[in-house]
């Protein structure tokens, strides 16, 4: 059976409901979330450029944040790089979004797209991943956000491997201070979820 409300009544209740609503969306918008997740995998190294496994991938792409995103139709599209331009056959110019920062506070810029990228192919650092960016010889840093990334001829996938895990940059700050076992054991991004323990 239903009951008809009078105007007053309906305006009274859509009220109610209106503002409970939205000081629940606030509140629930204020709480810490804590995500647990059981997984029959065993997490492997937590540094992207000795990541083997392709659990461990999954759950750094969630810890940083790459050069250049996809979506869900898998287009390119900005992400720590807002723009980006191939300036001659082996450089290509990426700009930076400014206003980002490494979950410990640390500023991203250049100086985190050059050192990323060069401790990946450094051959004394023996990255398990190095090969995905063999082409890249090195980093130019233009100004506080615009690096030119250098590679050894046209490279056609520089876009694609920069929006994967090969992508992800940084924090040269706080590798240099806990070094690259500390960094593995508890990495730093710029990534939607924050490595707690």
């Amino acid at each position: 059976m239903f009951k008809r409300l009078s105007p007053v009544a309906a305006v009274r209740h859509l009220l109610i409901t209106a503002l409970a609503t939205g000081f629940l969306a606030v509140a629930v918008a204020q709480s810490p979330v804590t995500v647990t997740v059981a997984t029959s995998a065993e997490l492997g190294v937590l540094d992207p450029h000795k990541a083997t496994e392709r659990f461990t991938s999954i759950i750094l792409t969630n810890i940083f944040d790459s050069l250049i995103a996809r979506g869900d139709d898998l287009a390119i599209s900005p992400n720590l790089a807002t723009s980006w331009e191939q300036i001659a056959p082996d450089t290509w110019q990426f700009k930076l979004r400014e206003g980002v920062t490494f979950h410990n506070g640390e500023p991203f810029n250049s100086e985190s797209v050059k050192f990323t990228l060069e401790r990946f192919i450094d051959p004394d650092f023996n990255s398990t991943q190095r090969t995905h960016v063999r082409t890249i010889t090195g980093v130019d840093i233009v100004d506080e956000y615009t690096v030119n990334i250098k590679t050894n001829g046209p490279d056609a996938l520089i876009l694609a491997r920069m929006s994967e895990l090969f992508g992800v940059m940084m924090p040269p700050q706080y590798i240099a201070e806990v070094g690259d076992e500390g960094f593995a054991a508890h990495p730093i991004g710029t990534g939607p979820w924050k490595f707690v323990e």
